[in-house]
């Protein structure tokens, strides 16, 4: 039991940077994703 603590600390860690890396990923897909149909709405707008 003692030498599953440092691993199970070890994995909590990596798993961390991991969610904390997957989370910034999606904000700026999803920055994206917003940004390019305001763009597209906008030129629509401005053409009608």
């Amino acid at each position: 039991a003692v030498w599953g603590i440092p691993t199970a600390v070890c994995a909590f860690l990596i798993h961390s940077v991991r969610l904390k890396r997957l989370d910034g990923w999606l904000a700026r897909e999803m920055g994206n994703q917003r940004g390019a149909a305001g763009n597209t709405n906008t030129a629509a707008a401005k053409q009608g």
